[in-house]
């Protein structure tokens, strides 16, 4: 699989500038997390698990190396609720659907009742999943949500971006590098015209699969 430094050979390579790697690495980090924020299928991730613990309602993490989708979940297990962009289903382990609430009905929830028992009801706020009524012990919640791909952080970590969107976070990085460091507008320009066209086909890519069945828009 393609790594952090293989994408930064290339891009080394194309800047001919093989004394930038610091620089060219963090500007991949810096498309990435950009690109992160852009929901697209990469991000889409079903049977992801929440593990409960008994009389807590608040939780901070979910566990995705379990989960199924374009996202190599390799060794991905405490997925920071803050990287959860969405919640498309949720269900306890009889398949009982957990019903989405808003965050201001189930604070009214939480503040007037004091119910413990099987989980009925989600919401999510501040980084944060709540559960509702506080869960009676451990139990394991399915999931299927869209969450931020990790950023690769050391030069043999892999990313479902070097997979599936390679020209895109390598123009990325290209073009940033002759804006701040190269001070070359003109090629900054050229890489960014390329960039724009591997988002439009990452875009394209995933209207496709939405219109075959394959995925489906999101509610």
């Amino acid at each position: 699989m393609t790594t952090l430094l293989d994408v930064r050979n290339r891009i080394a390579d194309q800047l001919s500038r093989s004394d930038l790697s610091t620089q060219i690495d963090r500007e991949i980090q810096l498309a990435i997390t950009r690109y992160n924020r852009r929901v697209s299928w990469l991000h889409e991730v079903r049977a992801a698990t929440l593990t409960t613990v008994a009389a807590q309602v608040w939780y901070d993490s979910i566990d995705i190396s379990t989960g199924e989708g374009p996202q190599d979940t390799t060794g991905l297990t405490a997925v920071a609720v803050s990287d959860v962009q969405q919640i498309d289903y949720m269900r306890e382990a009889n398949d009982d659907p957990i019903l989405q609430r808003s965050y201001r009905d189930f604070e009214r929830l939480y503040d007037v009742t004091g119910a413990s028992g099987r989980v009925s009801y989600f919401t999510l706020y501040a980084g944060r999943i709540g559960l509702w009524p506080e869960p009676a012990g451990v139990q394991a919640i399915t999931l299927s949500a869209v969450v931020k791909p990790q950023v690769p952080a050391s030069a043999t970590d892999t990313s479902v971006w070097f997979d599936q969107a390679q020209e895109l976070v390598e123009n990325a990085a290209a073009a940033a590098i002759c804006r701040k460091f190269i001070q070359d507008g003109d090629r900054a320009q050229a890489f960014q015209a390329y960039e724009t066209a591997a988002w439009e086909d990452l875009v394209k890519e995933g209207n496709q699969k939405m219109a075959t069945g394959r995925l489906k828009v999101h509610d």
